[in-house]
């Protein structure tokens, strides 16, 4: 079963969270000019591991980086109206999850 990973839609947001057994910092920042949202995982010291990844619905967040510090399981954004549409401004943690798991 996948976990939820509360998230808002506050234009620069950053939070810890336990994924599997390891700490870590999740940052989503949306571009005003672009119109899309990024997401960047650094570790619980603050130090990037991927950064400024656009955040697209259905697919692993992460799933073409290769680095030993990644998390186990899959990142994905999960479009709740099924249309698998990527967030908006305003839906980022309302119709668009963020889930951790297979």
């Amino acid at each position: 079963m996948a976990q939820i990973i509360p998230i808002t839609n506050d234009p620069d947001q950053d939070q810890k969270v336990l994924l599997g057994d390891t700490e870590f910092i999740i940052v989503f920042s949306y571009n005003v000019r672009g119109e899309f949202w990024t997401i960047s995982l650094l570790d619980a010291g603050r130090d990037p591991i991927v950064t400024g990844v656009k955040a697209v619905a259905k697919y692993s967040l992460f799933s073409r980086y290769k680095d030993v510090r990644l998390p186990e399981e899959k990142l994905v954004l999960i479009d709740t109206s099924g249309a698998g549409l990527d967030p908006t401004l305003d839906d980022l943690g309302t119709r668009v999850l963020l889930a951790y798991g297979s």
